[in-house]
């Protein structure tokens, strides 16, 4: 249990500790997907005891497919998302073998002079990228007013693409790949989401996406690459997901160029130093601070990967995996990707204040994907971009737009 010392916080033993406390078996009422969510939502809308660990695990012995289902909710302070996929993939065993991991790119072996001026340039860069992500972060304005920005009432609606829509990794990266070789299975979900936002927007909204801007917060994993101890490492960065682009492609494209930017850049340690001063703030302060921050994107949008293989946990095969991001402040939307056995399920999470009914927006998803396929496929030649050719031509989108705001 983690509480309150001065400005910082330590781990203490919890005297009476009993596993009864924490692990439960439940029985919906009937073998049904709303009995299902309902008890989802429920669940979600509760906070955890403070008296105790912050963890609990229900085991639903009805659920609407058949087999059981286990339900786990584990409060942040325990672990980020990647610090969690790992430690529960180490609970776990694999029947049959796992993709390996591709290997580490051979070193260039340059001259000393050559080395020099690559770390000459990439200080002079590193220093350029820090002064511009600070003054990002210290100025971000608010995005625009949307169904998803507003007060929270603590009761949340969930949904799920689980059992109603597929999204095969393979077939993500086929349709990434017809327009950039370097686009990633991130890439392509995040503009997925900007499509289906832009749907609803339009259908369910009558709103005119073209002159919105919707900004997400995204955990972004701060681990060296062979560190995964159950902790939290991460700092949240923020991007802006290109509601205002008409075609599926050309959101792709947005994405994949803003993603790139901030790979090369230092926001994401930025942001990280900026929580960590920010830890030591007394509460009343802090809590201003984290509602300055909360209240400039509409929503968090993380992605976990589990496995490739089939995961078994006490003798069973786990057949499918989902998840919710929790949410804080005054943002009331989570949007997660969980990858597993080479499918994508996606869990949407969103405060009943904002939101009542779920549906529409997975309507949405599901039309999304659909016409993303079909304008990816559609692409000829002349229509694709190298990766030289993509800056120059989302550079222009990005112009053009600012130019019509």
């Amino acid at each position: 249990l983690e509480v309150g010392r001065g400005f910082r916080f330590a781990w203490v033993p919890v005297a009476g500790f009993a596993v009864q406390d924490h692990i439960r078996a439940h029985s919906l009422p009937e073998a049904t997907e709303a009995a299902l969510t309902a008890f989802v939502e429920e669940e979600a809308s509760q906070q955890l005891p403070r008296d105790r660990p912050l963890w609990s695990i229900t085991i639903i012995t009805n659920p609407p497919r058949g087999h059981s289902a286990l339900f786990m909710r584990i409060h942040h302070v325990v672990g980020d998302g990647h610090g969690l996929s790992t430690w529960f993939r180490n609970l776990c065993t694999v029947d049959g073998p796992e993709d390996p991991l591709p290997p580490m790119p051979a070193r260039l072996r340059q001259s000393w002079a050559a080395t020099l001026r690559r770390l000459a340039l990439w200080f002079v860069f590193e220093l350029l990228m820090t002064g511009y992500a600070l003054l990002k972060l210290l100025f971000l304005g608010q995005d625009s007013n949307s169904p998803f920005k507003g007060p929270n009432s603590g009761r949340k609606r969930t949904g799920t693409t689980l059992g109603r829509l597929e999204l095969p990794v393979s077939e993500l990266k086929q349709v990434g790949k017809r327009l950039n070789a370097a686009i990633t299975v991130n890439d392509i979900l995040c503009a997925l989401i900007a499509g289906a936002f832009r749907r609803y927007f339009r259908e369910y909204c009558h709103l005119h996406p073209e002159e919105m801007s919707m900004r997400i917060m995204i955990p972004w994993n701060t681990r060296p690459p062979a560190a995964a101890k159950l902790e939290n490492r991460f700092s949240l960065v923020y991007k802006l997901l290109p509601v205002h682009l008409p075609t599926p492609h050309d959101r792709l494209a947005n994405f994949h160029f803003r993603m790139g930017l901030l790979k090369m850049g230092m926001e994401p340690l930025v942001a990280l130093h900026i929580s960590r001063l920010l830890s030591w703030l007394p509460d009343s302060l802090l809590n201003r601070c984290a509602d300055h921050f909360s209240r400039r994107a509409s929503a968090v949008v993380t992605n976990v990967v589990t496995s490739n293989a089939t995961l078994m946990l006490a003798g069973q095969r786990i057949i499918d995996m989902v998840f919710w991001v929790p949410t804080s402040g005054d943002t009331g939307l989570g949007i997660s990707f969980a990858s597993y056995r080479g499918t994508v399920n996606i869990g949407v999470i969103v405060d009943r204040n904002l939101v009542d009914d779920m549906e529409p927006l997975l309507r949405c998803i599901e039309a999304e994907w659909a016409a993303m396929r079909a304008d990816l496929a559609g692409l000829t030649s002349t229509q694709k971009v190298d990766a030289s050719e993509l800056k120059d031509v989302l550079m222009a989108v990005s112009s053009n737009f600012e130019a019509a705001r």
